[in-house]
């Protein structure tokens, strides 16, 4: 599967290598798509957007869980670069003691390993 977030405040969601449409365009953020990860697994997405909105979907259905939060807490994720959630929650101490200007930044799960783009 392939998701691609848009300026139109839509995630849309395709089968891969045939490029079918899989579910309808899954349409609850209020702005522009920043951020899209699947979870290991890949049943699961979480996005953000330009309002600062962290929400959870259903990758299959493409519908939203509005508990996602909760119910998704021990979720192993197959990235991390929403910047919203527990695993970035203190991301700004860090930056500050490290006094970095950055654009991007992406945390590989189970190391200590972080990447940036300034």
């Amino acid at each position: 599967m392939v998701v691609v977030g848009s300026h139109d405040c839509s995630i849309y969601a395709y089968s891969f290598p045939d490029w079918k449409q899989k579910c309808k365009p899954m349409k609850k953020h209020s702005s522009y798509i920043t951020h899209i990860d699947f979870s290991r697994d890949g049943n699961y997405l979480h996005s953000t957007c330009g309002a600062y909105e962290l929400l959870f979907w259903d990758a299959n259905s493409g519908k939203q869980m509005t508990s996602g939060a909760s119910a998704l807490k021990d979720e192993i994720w197959q990235t991390w670069t929403v910047t919203l959630g527990w695993p970035v929650k203190n991301i700004e101490k860090i930056i500050a003691i490290l006094k970095y200007n950055f654009n991007k930044l992406c945390y590989c799960l189970g190391t200590r390993n972080l990447a940036r783009m300034r």
